[in-house]
């Protein structure tokens, strides 16, 4: 703007109007302005290529605008940033996991970023974590309570202060009768119990606060009942009126509700409750109990669907679980669905029309464990409006079955490594317990190893069909056994 006053005479009003005209990127005013600078530039006595050279240089930096000043502002942000992140990693991560808080899509992103730094992302915990991203004393990144949906800022802040003050929380018990339990509300106490918040403090499991007594709608849950007991025992202890009955030694303090025993969530139970509170999983992943049958079987991750052409002509086998379904029929009648699948790379919507959503449509379930075989083509077409030769890229199932069922149907044996000197009485008597404990389809094969002569032999023990999926977790764990191996049949 300066510069367009001094060289060609702009008034202050045209020095702006040139800027609002490179800054929008107004080819048509700057056409005006143009004819404004070579006039008044030559009326100032300068050569007509200076000012062409001038000009020139004004529109290239029209097409993409960066000042000096802001320039410099960015690079030494970049260094700094660079720096920090390269020295203290964590607590980097940690600083810009809290500035993207709110868009949990950009947190999760951050998250496989901190696994490939080789940073721990730990579940939000009463006893460690702070209003925000915060890292611990054991160098891990834990999510902050404010970060967990349903906790505010209140509840958050009368918890920290509390532990802060007091110290660390013993147990569930020490925790309600040190709260104040109208800052810290029911909603507030069941979403940190879903985030994993109070896991480890303690020894209750996350199962025992939802437990209920029986069925019925209006059963109180445990949970309902701590909160209760809580209010009841602040609210006794806050009051200045004294009863007749507060004055009995024998009345002792109000104890809390009995602990109830019950089965803790499984791992997509746990995983659901973290996916609801927090929008992404953090103690483990709901495909975990699968995880051989992802290992073995399949070839790609579903985030690779998106981009179709780099799979033209290949088979792929991929996996995952069922969620956002939809169906419905177009406007000729012809039916269609579309389902997300989640696993461990991303998300992908498969969508499938006429006789191939027919012929799975039974698959389209939410929480449903899938495996899938398809075949990727590349078509040619002429563009009718054109003439002009075309390419389409499309995936077409060719079988699609529970995932649960993909290790018995697919793989020919189990084979188990065991050393020489471990196979005993004992050793065989629990393998046969084993095995009948879960039966099966699939032959069980052993290869027993003399480490000191550097032999092995393989024997097929056919009398032995087991469940793989069932069997492997307390076949990996059985005396004896130094490695478990699915063969997929050929």
């Amino acid at each position: 703007m300066l510069l367009s006053r001094l060289l060609a005479g702009f008034t202050r009003g045209q020095s702006d109007t040139l800027r609002k005209a490179m800054g929008k990127k107004q080819i048509e005013k700057m056409n005006e302005l143009e004819v404004l600078f070579y006039e008044g530039g030559e009326k100032n006595g300068h050569p007509k290529e200076i000012l062409s050279k001038i000009w020139e240089e004004w529109k290239k930096f029209a097409s993409y605008a960066f000042n000096k000043s802001h320039a410099a502002c960015y690079s030494w942000v970049a260094y700094q940033t660079a720096y920090l992140k390269a020295h203290y990693p964590a607590e980097y991560m940690a600083a810009v996991m809290t500035s993207a808080q709110s868009d949990i899509k950009r947190v999760t992103e951050l998250m496989d970023d901190c696994r490939k730094l080789g940073i721990e992302v730990a579940a939000p915990s009463v006893n460690d974590s702070e209003m925000d991203f915060s890292v611990d004393k054991d160098g891990k990144i834990r999510f902050g309570l404010c970060a967990i949906s349903g906790m505010g800022e209140a509840a958050s802040l009368a918890i920290i202060e509390e532990r802060e003050k007091n110290g660390a929380f013993r147990d569930i018990f020490d925790f309600l009768k040190r709260v104040d339990m109208h800052s810290v509300n029911k909603k507030n106490m069941e979403v940190l119990v879903k985030a994993g918040a109070f896991d480890g403090v303690g020894n209750m499991h996350r199962a025992q606060y939802f437990y209920k007594e029986n069925t019925l709608e209006t059963t109180p849950t445990y949970l309902d009942q701590l909160v209760r007991w809580a209010i009841r025992r602040q609210d006794g202890a806050s009051s200045n009126q004294m009863s007749i009955f507060s004055m009995s030694e024998e009345l002792a303090e109000e104890e809390h509700p009995p602990i109830p025993e019950c089965e803790p969530w499984s791992t997509i139970d746990r995983c659901r409750a973290e996916k609801e509170v927090i929008s992404t999983y953090l103690s483990g992943h709901p495909l975990d109990d699968f995880k051989y049958e992802m290992k073995m079987f399949t070839n790609i991750g579903v985030e690779q669907l998106s981009a179709l052409e780099r799979l033209a002509d290949r088979e792929v086998h991929f996996a995952g679980m069922v969620s956002g379904v939809k169906d419905g029929v177009s406007s000729k009648g012809n039916p269609y669905g579309s389902m997300v699948i989640d696993d461990y790379s991303g998300s992908y919507e498969l969508r499938l029309y006429d006789e191939e959503y027919t012929s799975f449509k039974n698959f389209f379930t939410n929480n449903t464990f899938i495996f899938c075989k398809a075949m990727v083509r590349t078509s040619k077409y002429n563009d009718k409006k054109t003439g002009a030769e075309k390419s389409f890229t499309r995936m077409r199932i060719i079988s699609m079955v529970l995932l649960s069922k993909v290790m018995d149907k697919y793989t020919s044996k189990l084979s188990f490594t065991v050393p020489l000197e471990r196979v005993d009485e004992a050793f065989c008597k629990s393998l046969g317990k084993l095995a009948r404990k879960h039966r099966g389809s699939v032959p069980l094969q052993a290869v027993v190893v003399d480490a000191s002569r550097n032999l092995s032999l393989t024997l097929n023990t056919g009398e032995l069909r087991v469940a793989v999926h069932d069997i492997i977790p307390e076949l990996e764990v059985l005396p004896g056994v130094a490695a478990v191996k699915p063969i997929a049949k050929s």
